[in-house]
C-alpha cells in the first residue's frame, strides 16, 4: 500500500487532522502548558527535616508583631489567578461545536487552548525591584492569589480542589525574580487538615529550571517549617492552619517551582 492509500486522500487526512481535540482546560481561565520536568532525583536518600525548638515561639512573636504593627505589613496583592484578565495575553475562550453545543447541552463545554506564554499578573518595575512574580495557569497549579507581606515574606492562598467545596491540602506554583542570598519565607494560610506531616519531618519539593539545565530534577527543600492553626476563620465555624517554610535561592532570576 503507498502512503497516500493508508492515510487516505489529502482532504479526508485534512478532516482526520482536524478532529482532532484541541487541550481543553474545561474552565475559561487561560493556562500556558506546563513544561517536561528533568526526572531525575537525588542518589541519596534526602533527610527529614528536623525543626529548631524555638520556632513556634518565633511564629507566635512573629504573629503579635504583625498585629501590634500593621503599618509595617505591605498586604500587597502580587498574584491573583483569575485577576486582571485583560494582562492575559489571549483571545476570549471559544466552545465546542456539536449537535448539543448549547448551554447546558453535553456539548457546551468552555474550551482554552494552552497557550505559550500569559503575561504575569505582576511585572517588575526595573532590576532593583526584588518582588517575585507567581504563576499557576498550568496544569495542576492551584495558587489563587499572592500577597505581599514583607519585602521577602508572602502569604499564599490555594484553590480548593475541584468538585469539593474547601478542600486545600497540596499545592504546585511557581515563582520568578528570584534573588541569590536573601531568605524568603512562604505562608499557605487556608489549609485545612488539622495535623499535617510537615510538623513529623516533610519538606516541601522545589524544581529550579536554572538547576534543571544541568540535569538536576526536584529536590527536597525549606527550613523554618511548620504546620499550626492560625486566626483566620472557615465559614462553618472552623479555623484555616498555615504552612510555612523558608527558602534561599541558589540563583538570581531564576525560576522555581514548589509542589507538595
Amino acid at each position: 500500500l503507498t502512503a497516500a492509500a493508508e492515510l487516505g486522500s489529502a482532504p479526508e487526512a485534512a478532516v482526520q487532522a482536524s478532529a482532532v481535540p484541541t487541550p481543553q482546560t474545561g474552565i475559561s481561565i487561560p493556562m500556558v502548558a506546563t513544561p517536561r520536568f528533568v526526572r531525575k532525583v537525588p542518589e541519596e536518600a534526602e533527610l527529614l527535616y528536623t525543626a529548631p525548638e524555638t520556632l513556634f515561639d518565633e511564629i507566635v512573636r512573629a504573629e503579635a508583631e504583625r498585629i501590634s504593627q500593621p503599618e509595617q505589613v505591605r498586604n500587597r496583592i502580587v498574584y491573583d489567578s483569575v485577576g486582571d484578565p485583560f494582562k492575559a495575553e489571549v483571545s476570549p475562550p471559544s466552545f465546542s461545536q456539536g449537535p448539543d453545543a448549547r448551554p447546558g447541552g453535553v456539548g457546551f463545554q468552555p474550551r482554552t487552548e494552552l497557550k505559550s506564554h500569559l503575561a504575569p499578573y505582576y511585572t517588575p518595575t526595573g532590576p532593583d525591584d526584588r518582588t517575585l512574580f507567581f504563576e499557576s495557569r498550568f496544569e495542576s497549579g492551584n495558587l489563587r492569589r499572592a500577597v505581599q507581606a514583607y519585602e521577602f515574606e508572602y502569604d499564599l492562598i490555594l484553590n480548593p480542589d475541584y468538585n469539593t467545596k474547601s478542600h486545600t491540602q497540596w499545592y504546585f506554583f511557581r515563582v520568578g525574580n528570584t534573588r541569590r542570598g536573601p531568605q524568603y519565607r512562604f505562608n499557605i494560610i487556608n489549609m485545612v487538615k488539622p495535623t499535617s506531616v510537615y510538623n513529623e519531618g516533610m519538606r516541601p519539593l522545589q524544581y529550579s529550571c536554572i538547576q534543571a539545565s544541568k540535569g538536576i530534577g526536584w529536590v527536597r527543600c525549606g527550613d523554618r517549617i511548620a504546620y499550626y492553626q492560625n486566626g483566620l476563620r472557615r465559614q462553618k465555624g472552623a479555623n484555616y492552619y498555615t504552612l510555612t517554610f523558608t527558602v534561599t535561592f541558589d540563583h538570581d532570576c531564576d525560576e522555581v517551582y514548589f509542589s507538595h
